[in-house]
């Protein structure tokens, strides 16, 4: 009597191993890409945010907002009471770029930190001063072989994507 076997020998299952082996080699760098796409995305959507809700909690509240770069480290908090330096609300939790998004964080004057104020109107004050031969104030950021950037009016204002990098 023959009795037939069903299921797969074990030369067929080691030939769909190498296959799915060379797949994945082969696909491997495009994944890296396409993550190094998405956290220096979000990174950008994140700075864009920070800066957006700095200037509407400056406008909201009527007292100055701030929006605080302390390296690759961005928070933003807004006065409660005036000239009471101790009293502000954190309206952003502190977000590290580095670690959340694997990103570097590059401010126009290469320094590591600064403070930008909005004044209860909106307005960066004093006006930020962009690099010589720069049009905006652009924050710079990277990952990987990725750049982007976030790029801010002398007013405050945040511009449409396609300032120069």
């Amino acid at each position: 009597m023959n009795r037939g076997r069903s299921g797969f020998t074990l030369l067929e299952l080691l030939i769909v191993l190498v296959i799915v082996g060379v797949l994945s080699i082969i696909s491997l760098p495009k994944f890296n890409d396409w993550r190094d796409r998405g956290q220096i995305t979000s990174a950008r959507q994140t700075v864009a945010a920070a800066v957006a809700t700095a200037r509407a909690a400056a406008v909201q509240k009527g007292y100055p907002g701030y929006f605080i770069v302390n390296g690759d480290v961005i928070s933003v908090e807004v006065d409660t009471l005036p000239g009471a330096p101790l009293l502000k609300l954190n309206v952003v939790p502190t977000v590290a770029l580095d670690t959340e998004y694997a990103t570097k964080l590059t401010l126009p004057d290469g320094s590591t930190s600064t403070v930008i104020r909005f004044d209860p109107r909106g307005f960066a004050s004093p006006r930020l001063a962009p690099p010589s031969g720069e049009a905006a104030y652009i924050i710079r950021l990277s990952s990987g072989a990725r750049r982007d950037s976030v790029c801010l009016a002398r007013m405050g204002q945040i511009l449409p994507r396609g300032c120069s990098l």
